[in-house]
């Protein structure tokens, strides 16, 4: 069985205000999948991208950071000058015009659970539900999209001791569990991590997918162009009752969220 899909992800933490005000901390874990013959491609589109609308010492020497790029100054001088184009705006844009072009499927899970959204599995023995769902959502894209394929989980890289852990929980819930095991012919046992510093393109884009997200989810207005943009990217089936399902899941408890999957 060969490896086809890598599928890069990357986290973000933020705060959504809820209808009396509060702040309600929440994370966001997401990506973008990558074949791995098209990867070189992919890597060199982006970096013509970065050349022709950033400049030569940005595409040589700087990583793509979503953080960076979309920021409350980006969407006030966007609100302030509407007429006036945004040069990072439409970088980002082009970038998600890369993902179309390319096909290239997204996932994420966007978690407002207090007892889960840091993303970590304190206990290897037990797979955490954020990264459960996130597996179930790959394993359906794989095996209805690329059946007899298997995809690599690439993480972006936190800390040792929080990879270890999350690294050990896949690998035993993939292993030892019935409903892991299932997964075992799409996604491949023993996730990976990397760091997007090191000129990882999948990891970058990964980091720009995941802002786009974390930012709507805090109910920024706008963001919401780029991120109807990229919804689009967005893996959808429908389940055994005929539910429409997405590569995107939401948990939800306060009902936060302004879509649910």
């Amino acid at each position: 069985m060969s490896v086809l899909m890598l599928i890069f992800l990357d986290e973000t933490f933020r705060v959504r205000l809820d209808k009396n005000g509060r702040e309600i901390p929440f994370g966001a874990l997401c990506g973008v999948g990558i074949p791995i013959e098209s990867y070189t491609k992919i890597a060199n589109a982006v970096f013509k991208l970065k050349l022709e609308t950033m400049g030569k010492e940005y595409a040589e020497d700087k990583e793509i950071k979503g953080k960076k790029l979309l920021n409350n100054r980006t969407f006030r001088l966007m609100e302030a000058n509407p007429e006036e184009p945004q040069k990072n705006i439409q970088f980002v844009s082009d970038l998600i015009e890369v993902l179309r072009r390319n096909k290239l499927p997204v996932f994420g899970c966007v978690c407002y659970d207090q007892q889960h959204r840091d993303f970590t599995c304190e206990n290897d023995a037990l797979l955490d539900s954020t990264f459960k769902s996130l597996c179930e959502r790959i394993n359906m894209y794989m095996k209805r999209e690329h059946q007899n394929k298997k995809a690599i989980l690439v993480f972006d890289n936190r800390d040792s001791g929080t990879d270890e852990r999350n690294a050990r929980a896949v690998t035993n819930f993939l292993v030892r569990s019935g409903n892991g095991r299932a997964m075992r012919s799409s996604i491949l046992e023993v996730p990976m991590f990397a760091i997007s510093q090191a000129n990882n393109v999948g990891l970058q884009l990964a980091d720009l997918v995941t802002t786009i997200i974390g930012i709507y989810a805090t109910g920024e207005s706008g963001v919401s162009d780029l991120y109807n943009q990229l919804h689009r990217q967005f893996y959808n089936w429908k389940d055994n009752y005929g539910r429409a399902m997405s590569t995107l899941r939401w948990i939800d408890p306060q009902k936060l969220c302004p879509r649910k999957q």
